[in-house]
């Protein structure tokens, strides 16, 4: 079974985790709990009960997903680069899986409430004004699972393909300059929210975060009987995934200055920035999986990388790489353009 970024797998527990990125194991696939039953984990956050009007799951927020893997070591799985443990889906406690492009279709065909009125009419809104299709679309979280509050719920999309994502963010960037188009850009919409919002890293300032974001065309906010947040995620189509048989052996952590010669594939999951050394160690590749870092850095800007010095080693060559990802110093680690 074939599984991507943003597909989600639900286990016979009733544990429903997403799949990261296009690297897994035969065994199963590298995921993240994103939903639980109450029987399973009850969130602490006031965030997390979905389903309306009875709660049904919880989503984890924080340090909760590593909480439930704690109480649940069975849910890892061992990474075919890195030959260690990480968080997974074994095959065998998966009951079915679930992808945004099905669940798409699914949430159109069912009757509509509030937010699912509004998730067709982006999807109108797109068809009319690019040439992406209905079938290169997909929502995924609480719309895809079918327990979303229509009142509170926010609409995940997906786009596959980078032709199809390019020219959708072609169509955002025009329509946040339309007023009679009704998106704007997330952090241009909630300037005050997000000028006020702490921020968790110590490698970036609250301005810093928010300069980047302000940059970003994929995160917008609809506003029709209320405002709702309106993501847009880019996913490989299967063309564009290649593998090949990697080693990756941690060395330490560094920090460099770095200019970017290819941003392409900064816009998925795990972002990918190729890179040549300005000052600090040789490094050839920037990779994040953090979400707040995805299209940090364009092609042609310096930027600074901190996180974990990785030695990647193929049958062809080796090199050095930059990783940001979930570990105890992410708050020290990140990508920023040197300004």
């Amino acid at each position: 079974m074939q599984l991507r970024d943003r597909d989600s797998v639900v286990l016979h527990s009733g544990v429903i985790m997403r799949v990261l990125g296009y690297t897994h194991p035969s065994s199963g696939w590298v995921c993240e709990p994103e939903y639980t039953p109450p029987s399973v984990f009850k969130s602490r956050n006031p965030r997390a009960p979905r389903g309306y009007p009875k709660t049904v799951y919880y989503k984890l927020y924080g340090s909760e997903p590593m909480e439930l893997i704690e109480m649940h070591p069975e849910l890892t799985v061992v990474h075919p680069h890195l030959n260690t443990r990480v968080p997974g889906a074994p095959a065998h406690l998966v009951k079915e899986a679930r992808r945004p492009e099905e669940g798409l279709r699914a949430a159109l065909s069912r009757e509509e409430d509030e937010l699912t009125r509004e998730l067709r009419r982006i999807v109108e809104l797109i068809e009319d004004h690019t040439q992406v299709s209905i079938g290169s679309l997909g929502v995924f979280g609480s719309i895809q699972h079918g327990f979303h509050h229509p009142k509170l719920s926010d609409i995940d999309l997906t786009v596959i393909g980078l032709r199809n994502a390019r020219e959708l963010a072609e169509f955002l960037e025009e329509a946040y300059r339309d007023p009679g188009i009704q998106l704007e850009q997330e952090y241009r919409a909630w300037l005050h929210y997000h000028a006020s919002k702490p921020f968790w890293s110590t490698f970036l300032t609250p301005g810093e975060h928010l300069w980047h974001q302000l940059r970003k065309p994929y995160y917008a906010v609809y506003t029709s009987w209320r405002e709702i947040k309106v993501e847009f995620h880019p996913v490989k189509g299967w063309s564009e995934v290649r593998g090949e048989p990697l080693t990756i052996r941690r060395v330490g952590e560094a920090k460099a200055k770095l200019e970017v010669i290819d941003d392409t594939e900064s816009i998925y999951i795990p972002s990918v920035w190729l890179v040549e050394p300005v000052e600090g160690p040789p490094v050839e590749r920037v990779v994040s999986y953090i979400e707040d870092f995805k299209m940090q850095a364009k092609a042609g800007e310096t930027i600074i990388a901190a996180g974990v010095l990785e030695e990647v080693k193929s049958p062809a060559r080796s090199y050095l790489q930059i990783t940001v990802t979930q570990n105890p110093r992410l708050h020290a680690h990140g990508i920023k353009v040197a300004r």
